[in-house]
């Protein structure tokens, strides 16, 4: 399924390819509207702060925190409800995951994510829209 941006959707795009770039040196074309930063991108905590700092420096607008990045994906679901005894996703937190994650054939991804790998279903996507809401709250 192909998206269909606007012009604003596709200047944000190209700043977050800018600073994905710039700070971890990958290749522009890797960067996709719906790749992980973690699994497609390698980009790690670190490097997604990193980011985060170069976003708020070109756009003027804050971006999120690691920690406000989990509460998204958990998405005001408790973690006894997203995970079970074991840190694995539960069904519940699988099912969000998947209505998060609308592009992305979860299937390929689920067993990679759990309690601690939480941040690798993180979509630059994602990042796009959070931007985006902040910028609107501004």
């Amino acid at each position: 399924m192909e998206t269909v941006l606007s012009e604003r959707e596709k200047e944000l795009l190209e700043v977050i390819r800018d600073c994905t770039v710039e700070s971890v040196g990958i290749e522009r074309e890797e960067i996709k509207l719906d790749s992980s930063f973690y699994d497609d991108l390698g980009v790690r905590s670190l490097d997604l702060e990193d980011i985060f700092f170069r976003l708020e420096e070109k756009l003027g607008v804050k971006t999120p925190s690691m920690p406000e990045v989990r509460e998204f994906l958990l998405g005001g679901i408790p973690e006894d409800d997203f995970f079970d005894d074991d840190g694995l996703l539960t069904p519940r937190g699988l099912e969000h995951l998947q209505e998060l994650l609308l592009y992305r054939d979860l299937q390929e991804i689920k067993d990679k994510i759990g309690e601690f790998t939480l941040p690798s279903a993180f979509t630059v996507r994602q990042l796009m829209g959070l931007i985006a809401d902040q910028r609107h709250e501004e």
